[in-house]
């Protein structure tokens, strides 16, 4: 008997405990959409028509652009940082709706309990 009540005391103060969450103050979060106009614009390339020549052509492969590469390596990785960034805010605010909701189930059992 003794051992039920104090089980039913310590559900109850844990119900209670969550209860009291869901009135606490909450973190704001702001989300933040990158703007298009963080990155720079890229200037078209404009390609120079040569003539045709009739001598015989060796194919050569032709070797990238550095600072075309360098420029998409780091639009990529700022689109990267951006994505995780939004990642971690969302799963902070999941996290926030999970103490919620169990909060919610841990007062909709005491109050069965209590009846």
């Amino acid at each position: 008997m003794l051992k039920q009540l104090a089980d039913q005391n310590a559900f109850t103060h844990q119900a209670r405990r969550e209860a009291e969450a869901l009135f606490r103050p909450k973190p704001k979060i702001e989300i933040s959409m990158p703007r298009p106009t963080d990155e720079p614009v890229r200037k078209p390339r404009i390609l120079s028509a040569s003539p045709v020549s009739t001598k015989s052509q060796t194919s050569v492969s032709p070797q990238p652009d550095l600072s075309v590469v360098q420029f998409d390596r780091e639009r990529l990785r700022r689109a990267r940082a951006a994505i995780l960034r939004q990642q971690q805010e969302l799963q902070t605010r999941l996290e926030g709706i999970e103490i919620e909701l169990r909060a919610i189930a841990a007062y909709e059992t005491a109050r069965r309990r209590a009846r």
